[in-house]
């Protein structure tokens, strides 16, 4: 889980890593879980007050527009996953030729093969476990593929 600091008298939450400002940064869920993470952003979304001004984890700081385009792009790859999975899929072929959409010039558009393969491990439990040196060398071989944004 992450940890969410709110303040109440200046209006500022900490977010940490859950949001990443700078430029920014697709999120990046090796070890986390995508239900969960959506879920926490939804509630914080909910709860922020127009004025509020977030700390993320990296970059600048931001405002509710910052975690909503977080949620926004969990959203998205929960919807690629699901629907890739119903069509018998595999996570990588989930990602293969994906149009990424607005996400797709964010910093490190390759992380979409690690964030789909964590919510098939949440959809389809029986998913083979792969390791970070596994995730990172596909996550290599699809930013090379497609030549899309990263650091």
């Amino acid at each position: 889980g992450d940890l969410w600091v709110w303040e109440p008298q200046s209006k500022v939450m900490w977010s940490g890593n859950p949001v990443i400002a700078s430029k920014p940064a697709l999120p990046w869920l090796l070890d986390g879980h995508l239900v969960a993470s959506l879920e926490t952003l939804r509630k914080v979304y909910d709860f922020l007050p127009s004025d509020a001004r977030i700390v993320p984890g990296h970059g600048p700081v931001t405002d509710a527009a910052g975690v909503r385009k977080v949620r926004d792009y969990l959203t998205f790859v929960a919807e690629v996953a699901e629907d890739a999975h119903r069509r018998g899929k595999s996570f990588s072929e989930a990602a293969d030729g994906l149009d990424l959409g607005e996400f797709g010039y964010w910093l490190d558009s390759e992380r979409i093969i690690a964030n789909i393969y964590r919510h098939y491990t949440f959809i389809e439990p029986q998913t083979p476990p792969l390791g970070a040196t596994e995730l990172f060398a596909l996550q290599a071989q699809w930013r090379n593929k497609f030549g899309l944004h990263s650091r």
